[in-house]
This record gives C-alpha cells, structure tokens and sequence, in this order.
C-alpha cells in the first residue's frame, strides 16, 4: 500500500509539473530557455554558498554551529544542506549560522528570494512581448 502511495505522490508532482515542461497549446515537451536558467542559477547559487561554509570552516573560521563535526565528506554534504535550507528559506533550526555566518546566510536568503522574483518578472515581460507582437 505505501507504494501504491508513493506512486500516486509521483504521479500527481508529475503532473503539476508538466506545465512548466510543455506547451500549452500542442502540449508537446518544451522546456523553456528560463527554467533551464533558473534551475541552473539555483544550483551554482547553491553550491557557491555551501562552498563558502565550507572553505571558511576549512581554514579555521566557524561559520555554522556544529558543521565541523566529522570528516570531509560529512562537512561538504552538511555545508551542501545547510545552503539549501538557507536558499529556499527553510531553516530547519539543526545548524544555526554563527558571527561572520550570520551575515552570510541573510545574504544567501535574500538571494533565495530575489531568484524566483527575477525569474517571473522576466517570463511575464516576455509573455507581454509575445503577446504584443
């Protein structure tokens, strides 16, 4: 039964999906120029700020509570969610930014912010112009 579950969940994420994927008027595939961006900009956003932790809590600077526990692998994997949590504004409350870190995660949050906002003013300027034309 939970897998029957689960896959309905797929299914269903799947379909609210297929909009951003295909074009509503031939419903072919057809993934936008700008979700390829926007997806890609999130990633390196993302990997940039897990970086910085890590390099800062390499070189002795602690930046988040807790991430220097364990070995490499741990700290670049912990440093990877500690950014995704702080992009997409989650924050969970395990790792808790602290000094210099505290200033690194309001920028990192804001520009979790700022992404999706530009990407809509950038589809909805093109639709206009679309529109227009």
């Amino acid at each position: 039964m939970f897998i029957v579950f689960m896959v309905f969940i797929i299914f269903i994420l799947s379909l609210s999906l297929s909009g951003v994927i295909t074009d509503d008027r031939s419903r072919r595939p057809k993934i936008s120029r700008y979700v390829y961006y926007y997806i890609s900009v999130y990633w390196t956003v993302l990997i940039g700020f897990a970086l910085l932790y890590l390099i800062l809590t390499l070189n002795g600077i602690t930046v988040i509570k807790d991430l220097e526990r364990g070995n490499y692998f741990n700290m670049l994997t912990d440093s990877l969610y500690v950014s995704g949590m702080t992009l997409f504004a989650v924050g969970y409350g395990d790792f808790v930014p602290i000094g210099i870190g505290k200033l690194i995660a309001i920028i990192e949050a804001f520009t979790g912010y700022i992404i999706p906002t530009s990407f809509v003013i950038k589809v909805v300027r093109q639709e206009a112009h679309r529109s227009f034309n």
